[in-house]
């Protein structure tokens, strides 16, 4: 389980997830957005997506995360356990 390579399409997701959370954490900070506009218009809102069609929500809300310590142990999580599942079901299917 942990001596597993971890395997590409993990690596990529873990990118995009801090990648998206250095975003947000970023453009709130200097102030190019307000904070909160990226969770905002990213999360999952089920009235949004069903009646008002922000179908982008099902796919935007996985990369936000609610602070540092959320994506960390998100992250450290996802990278410890997937490499089992990738190895099990594909990394297509993953």
């Amino acid at each position: 389980m942990f001596g597993m390579p971890t395997p590409p399409v993990v690596k990529n997701l873990i990118i995009a997830c801090v990648a998206v959370f250095l975003l947000q954490s970023g453009a709130e900070s200097f102030g190019i957005l307000h904070p909160g506009v990226i969770a905002a218009w990213g999360s999952l809102i089920p009235q949004a997506v069903w009646g008002e069609g922000q179908a982008w929500r099902l796919a935007t809300y996985m990369f936000l995360h609610g602070g540092f310590m959320h994506i960390l142990f998100n992250m450290l999580t996802l990278w410890m356990f997937s490499s089992a599942v990738v190895s099990q079901i594909g990394e297509r299917r993953f």
